[in-house]
């Protein structure tokens, strides 16, 4: 059995985080109102989308938005995300490399009915 596997890449230019680059296991439920609850678990987000079109950039605003806050109110993405359970693979000043993977068994087959995404180069501001 493959082992779910969630990656997150950063990319710093002057100290600062200038973008990332993810895959990540998203979760969508359609809701009484119409709208598209959209879960991202790994990073412990939850946000809607005006309909399934839009689940894509409203779990990339999502991801942005925690990136921007850990760098900002926290102690930058890198350690946030090693603090939720992600390991550290490469780092260097200017980039980064996080995975997440798990080996308990009932969260390897609950990510596996995730729908799987790739943000490229998501900009940070």
């Amino acid at each position: 059995m493959n082992l779910p596997e969630a990656t997150i890449e950063t990319h710093r230019n002057g100290g600062k985080l200038s973008s990332i680059s993810a895959i990540m296991p998203v979760w969508m439920k359609k809701e009484e109102d119409g709208h598209t609850k959209v879960i991202i678990p790994l990073l412990g987000l939850t946000t809607w989308a005006a309909s399934e079109n839009d689940v894509e950039a409203a779990a990339s605003e999502a991801i942005q938005s925690f990136c921007m806050a850990a760098e900002k109110h926290g102690l930058g993405v890198d350690e946030e995300l090693k603090a939720l359970g992600w390991d550290a693979e490469e780092t260097s000043p200017k980039h980064g490399l996080l995975s997440h993977t798990t080996s308990d068994e009932l969260l390897q087959q609950v990510m596996q009915t995730a729908d799987q995404f790739a943000f490229s180069q998501l900009a940070i501001c």
